[in-house]
């Protein structure tokens, strides 16, 4: 199965980062949390699969992937 081209994607500040997110789909929201050091898009292909009856939101952890680390350097997950 091809990945979705078209989710809905931005970016939230938190803490003084941006953590970057995918969403895709509607109705309960599920929300696809990246084991750490982990990025958004592994759920990708499920993601697609899930949209069918959710609104899938995955995003990429801090200082991974499309997310920034700008500080502090020690954060709490």
């Amino acid at each position: 199965m091809p990945i979705s081209q078209n989710p809905v994607t931005g970016r939230v500040a938190v803490d003084g980062d941006e953590l970057f997110y995918e969403v895709r789909g509607s109705g309960e929201p599920l929300l696809m949390i990246a084991p750490g050091g982990g990025d958004g898009w592994q759920y990708a292909r499920v993601a697609d699969l899930l949209s069918n009856h959710y609104r899938v939101i995955a995003y990429d952890r801090r200082a991974n992937g499309r997310s920034t680390m700008n500080g502090p350097q020690n954060f709490t997950i």
